[in-house]
């Protein structure tokens, strides 16, 4: 269990180690959207079908999510961490030599069951080595790797495809996370799990057959019910602004595509270091939810400022930094609010249930945009971003009061489950 206290020098290694992987993890998601336009004329595509590409990478993505956490929980996390590391390494190293349109939607599948073990292996590590009181700021080191991935693959991607051609930008890509991957596994001592309290001897038989009812029970609790809704829909808004808020900017204001991934970049680069600002308020503020909602807000009123005027380029810069800071400020009080929701022992599987509505978000959003921008209805993108984060909004008002109304009906049928199903609007401390 995790103590408070310094971080030692395996517990920095460790860190160091999965910021690595979560790096890879973010870079993988932008690589092809950063290679959208030269792909569109290679393979002869428009962008429904460029968007189908990253529809089926999260398809496959939502599928493997809660597979992965049961085998977090059950069997440890550093080896299926490694082994999704190697899949999408060799899936993008794959997609170099991809002779057609449809070899890269069966290699995005594979990439995509790779990009599954991150969160489940990632959240049940950093559970296990760091206790709450400095979980805010350790989830704000990690989820700003994760960005900074997203925010050096729009440069570094387009930036090989320019100079040598858009398949030595994919093998590089690949092999890069490869070479990751094999660190991991030679480097990283993974820690040991928190596990579920036990039942007594007599109960055990019973209780072992009852154990996938539980899992499924604790999984469906309102609040975490709720935090999936709102992974759904802040999903959506950041999914359209990665995989096609360079696209959009180019048919909106005729902006060369270089200018549009520089553009990009800013916005993923804010929203890494808004990741660490979010960190230090995670810790400190009481009402996660409220936090939340105000740095959200910021963002709708920027994407329906874009969709109104056309800004000059400098303007496009400032605003969508701004945009980044706060986007990226929520990350780590959302992942606070699911830390306190998970039942004791199942971190793995609490983090891949409502990381399935990354990839829920991420199935939808590339579809229904792609299909506005080949309407020619560039502008209304950013009134649908905005739409998404209100949605998302609304969503997280609610989990405090989800998770008291649970919490008294658990009590009408047992006093000691209070323990197991604590949420982020309750005071009660995880044991």
């Amino acid at each position: 269990m995790a103590q408070a206290g310094a971080m030692g020098v395996g517990e920095r290694r460790t860190l160091a180690l999965i910021c690595t992987g979560h790096f890879m993890s973010h870079f993988w998601s932008i690589t092809m959207p950063a290679l959208f336009t030269v792909l569109s004329a290679v393979f002869n595509v428009n962008f429904v079908q460029l968007g189908l590409m990253m529809t089926v990478y999260s398809i496959a993505n939502a599928l493997c999510q809660i597979p992965c956490g049961v085998i977090v929980d059950r069997y440890g996390p550093k080896w299926i961490l490694v082994g999704g590391i190697f899949l999408n390494g060799i899936a993008f190293a794959g997609c170099a030599l991809a002779p057609n349109y449809a070899t890269l939607l069966v290699l995005m599948l594979i990439a995509g069951t790779g990009q599954a073990v991150f969160h489940p292996a990632d959240y049940a590590i950093l559970s296990a080595l760091f206790p709450k009181e400095r979980a805010g700021k350790t989830y704000a080191v990690h989820t700003f790797m994760g960005f900074s991935g997203g925010a050096a693959a729009p440069i570094i991607v387009a930036g090989l495809a320019s100079i040598f051609n858009w398949q030595v930008s994919l093998a590089v890509t690949g092999i890069i996370g490869i070479g990751v991957g094999l660190l991991i596994a030679v480097l990283m001592v993974a820690p040991e799990l928190e596990k579920a309290v036990p039942a007594p001897n007599r109960e055990r038989e019973q209780d072992s057959s009852q154990s996938w009812h539980a899992s499924v029970s604790s999984m469906l609790s309102p609040t975490l019910l709720l935090l999936f809704c709102f992974f759904v829909f802040s999903s959506m808004y950041m999914s359209g602004i990665r995989s096609f808020l360079p696209s959009t900017l180019t048919a909106l204001l005729s902006m060369s595509n270089g200018t549009a991934n520089a553009i990009l970049t800013a916005f993923m680069t804010a929203l890494a270091v808004g990741v660490l600002l979010g960190g230090v308020f995670a810790d400190r503020t009481a009402n996660q939810g409220r936090f939340i909602n105000g740095c959200m807000l910021i963002g709708v009123v920027l994407m329906i400022l874009i969709a109104l005027f056309r800004l000059p380029t400098w303007a496009l810069f400032l605003v969508l930094i701004v945009a980044g800071l706060a986007q990226g400020a929520v990350s780590p009080s959302r992942d606070k609010m699911v830390r306190e929701a998970a039942p004791q022992g199942s971190a793995g599987k609490s983090f891949a249930f409502v990381s399935v509505g990354l990839s829920v978000g991420g199935i939808v959003a590339p579809l229904v945009l792609g299909a506005l921008l080949d309407q020619n209805e560039a502008a209304l993108v950013f009134w649908v971003l905005a739409i998404f984060s209100v949605v998302a909004m609304v969503t997280v008002l609610l989990p405090g009061r989800a998770t008291r109304d649970g919490l008294a009906e658990e009590l009408k049928r047992s006093p000691d489950a209070v323990s197991a199903s604590k949420g982020p609007g309750i005071s009660t401390q995880r044991r």
